[in-house]
C-alpha cells in the first residue's frame, strides 16, 4: 500500500511593500499597494506582495509485503491452516506458522509426540498411532512402516466386530499389499493368528479387501481358500506358517488394524 504525504503551502517567507504617498508640485496623489502615485512627483514607489509556496509531497512508500497468516486460538504456535489469511501486517490472533488441525486443543499440533487419547496429536492423520510416548492404546500393540499405522489387538471378537474395533484409530482391517508388508507383520507382537482384511462375503470364491479391491499379493496356505464348513468367508493369517486361511466370520478371534497418513 502507498502512502503519499502532502505538506499545505505557505511555509516560505512572505515580504509586504507598501508604497509611500507623496506631493508634488501642488498635486497632491496617494498611493497604494502595487501601484504607482504622484503628479509631477517628486518620486513614487511600486510596492508589491510576494507570498512564497512549498508543497512536500513524500514519495510512495515501498509496498507492504503480503504473508500468510493463521488463527492461533489455543496459543499452541501453530495457527489454523483451514483459515488462512493474507496481510501485509499480521491480524490480531494470528501467527505465520500454520499447520493446526485443531486449533481448540493446544495438544494438538506439528511436532509433539502422539500419545493414546483420540486425537490426531501431530497432525500427520493418524490417530494413536506409535510414538516413544504411545508403546501400546486400547489394549493394543502399535507399530509404523513408512507412513502406515498398525495395530495389533488380541480380540478375541468376529471380523465384523474387529473392523468396528479398528474404527477407533479412524483405521481398518488391515491390508497386505505385498510380501515386504507381510514380512514386517511377522516380526511384530501380534497373535498367533489374526484376521486381516479379506473376505469373500459378497460373492463367494471372490475375495477382496475392505477397500474392495483385489488381492494384487497372496499368501493362501496349501489347498486355501477352501471354504472347509461351508462358510469360511473371512481371512486369517497364521504366524507359524506366514500364510493365509479362510475361517467362518463369527469366530472370535485377534485382529490387525491399519491406518494410513494423510
Amino acid at each position: 500500500m502507498a502512502l503519499v504525504l502532502g505538506c499545505a503551502g505557505g511555509g516560505g517567507n512572505e515580504r509586504e511593500d507598501v508604497g509611500a504617498t507623496e506631493t508634488g508640485s501642488g498635486t497632491t496623489g496617494g498611493s497604494t499597494a502595487g501601484e504607482t502615485a504622484g503628479s509631477g512627483g517628486s518620486g513614487s514607489e511600486t510596492a508589491g506582495v510576494d507570498t512564497g509556496s512549498t508543497a512536500d509531497t513524500a514519495d510512495d512508500l515501498p509496498d507492504c509485503p503480503m504473508m500468510t497468516y493463521y488463527p492461533d486460538v489455543d496459543l499452541d504456535g501453530y495457527g489454523d491452516q483451514a483459515y488462512p489469511v493474507d496481510a501485509c501486517i499480521m491480524p490480531p490472533a494470528h501467527i505465520p506458522t500454520g499447520g493446526d488441525c485443531d486449533d481448540a486443543n493446544p495438544m494438538v499440533h506439528p511436532g509433539i509426540e502422539e500419545v493414546c487419547d483420540a486425537f490426531d496429536n501431530d497432525c500427520n492423520g493418524l490417530v494413536d498411532e506409535s510414538s516413544p510416548s504411545n508403546p501400546s492404546c486400547q489394549g493394543c500393540g502399535l507399530g509404523l512402516l513408512g507412513d502406515h499405522a498398525y495395530y495389533y489387538c488380541p480380540g478375541p471378537v468376529a471380523w465384523a466386530d474387529a473392523r468396528t474395533s479398528c474404527g477407533q484409530f479412524q483405521a481398518d482391517l488391515v491390508i497386505v499389499d505385498d510380501q515386504a508388508e507381510q514380512d514386517f507383520l511377522l516380526t511384530q507382537p501380534i497373535e498367533a493368528v489374526v484376521f486381516i482384511g479379506l473376505s469373500d462375503e459378497a460373492v463367494e470364491g471372490t475375495f477382496v479387501w475392505v477397500d474392495g479391491t483385489a488381492p494384487a499379493f497372496t499368501a493362501w496356505g496349501m489347498g486355501e481358500p477352501n471354504n472347509a464348513l461351508d462358510g469360511e468367508d473371512c481371512g486369517q493369517l497364521a504366524v507359524a506358517t506366514a500364510a493365509w486361511n479362510d475361517i467362518a466370520c463369527a469366530t472370535a478371534g485377534a485382529f490387525v488394524c491399519e491406518a494410513a497418513a494423510g
